[in-house]
């Protein structure tokens, strides 16, 4: 459930770019946007050895880890 919400505010962020959102929209879609691809980049590189260990390869690994964050890697 936690990947499915994680998509569809992706899919806010991204979309804020192609589409024209409320004027109220837009900053807080670019902010959440940039905190959380700061913040997952950031988790991949803590959380690297247990990341690596799913047996993903490293790129996949990390756009995993870059979308779904923690609930990528958290239940394993």
């Amino acid at each position: 459930m936690i990947k499915i919400i994680l998509l569809a505010v992706w899919a806010l962020v991204i979309a804020n770019f192609f589409v024209a959102f409320p004027p109220a929209w837009v900053l807080p879609l670019k902010i959440l946007g940039g905190l959380l691809a700061v913040a997952h980049v950031i988790e991949y590189f803590v959380f690297k050895d247990k990341v690596t260990a799913q047996g993903d390869s490293p790129i996949k690994s990390f756009l995993m880890t870059f979308v779904f964050g923690i609930a990528y890697f958290g239940k394993s």
